[in-house]
């Protein structure tokens, strides 16, 4: 028979609660990513930000005519925050051609500039 009151049952079932948890976790964030769109050299977009998830320098955006796209890493070491995720925020605009790479932010009358998954304008650190 089980003893609940032993130290090694509620190891046991911590250890298991714990991996359940994190098995879970891992279905549900590889199902939400799958519902967006990776940003290429193809894709096109003339909208404005609904929300905005940063997430190890991409970003995950939801646009205000219901399409979730998945924005690369990108950087411009021209702004102060060099970060495309660090940069944008629900009600800017955001454009990108078809065939091009060029992605433009305009937030408060501002333009900012970004290339997909590049680094644009970076230091020299020598």
């Amino acid at each position: 028979m089980i003893d609940v009151n032993s130290n090694k049952f509620w190891y046991t079932f911590s250890i298991i609660g714990v991996i359940i948890l994190g098995i879970t976790v891992a279905i549900i964030q590889t199902w939400t990513d799958r519902q967006y769109e990776i940003v290429d050299t193809e894709t096109m977009i003339n909208s404005k930000i609904s929300k905005c998830r940063p997430d190890h320098g991409a970003s995950y955006v939801e646009l205000t005519n219901k399409r979730k796209i998945l924005i690369p890493q990108c950087t411009n070491y021209s702004y102060s925050k060099s970060g495309l995720c660090d940069i944008i925020k629900s009600g800017d605009s955001i454009y990108k051609k078809e065939n091009n790479d060029t992605i433009i932010i305009l937030k408060n009358h501002q333009k900012f500039i970004f290339t997909v998954g590049k680094a644009l304008n970076v230091p020299n650190w020598k």
